[in-house]
């Protein structure tokens, strides 16, 4: 460990809106995971630790970023960070199913993740240029299932 003090207190912590798009939901809920994720991975960058992307996401391969899609506005942040298609399915399956979880669990409704028509349909964030829709659409159900169960509360 360094001698010197943490100071991760930058431009984008205290705005900590990069990246935010309306579709992703509350900007205030953004606006505070972005705050706590970035207090993490400046923690773990300052500690000298390697990324923890796959670790959180549960993810064990990833798909070659050098495809086609690489100038896609969607997929944008995703490659540059080396990041393949999976990766962005994962994220936006995730980030879904968390809402629903948490929306079903605030409701007291019961817990069915596939009864919600982003589970069904499986297409948010997909852009033509990811390429087989279907590939998408499972690992964006796998995501989607995981959030669902954190959000719900029983993981």
């Amino acid at each position: 460990m360094r001698n010197a003090s943490r100071n991760y207190k930058s431009e984008d912590y205290e705005h900590a809106d990069r990246g935010y798009e309306s579709y992703i939901g509350h900007k205030e809920d953004y606006k505070k995971g972005y705050r706590e994720g970035y207090v993490v991975g400046y923690n773990d960058g300052y500690d000298r630790l390697p990324g923890r992307f796959a670790e959180i996401y549960e993810l064990e391969t990833r798909v070659n970023p050098d495809r086609s899609y690489e100038n896609d506005r969607d997929a944008e942040i995703y490659v540059s960070r080396g990041y393949g298609v999976s990766d962005a399915a994962y994220d936006f399956g995730y980030r879904d199913g968390l809402e629903a979880g948490q929306y079903d669990r605030d409701t007291k409704q019961t817990f069915n993740a596939e009864a919600h028509g982003r589970y069904r349909e499986a297409l948010h964030g997909y852009n033509i240029r990811f390429g087989d829709q279907e590939g998408y659409r499972q690992v964006y159900r796998q995501g989607y299932k995981a959030g669902y169960e954190d959000g719900y509360g029983i993981r």
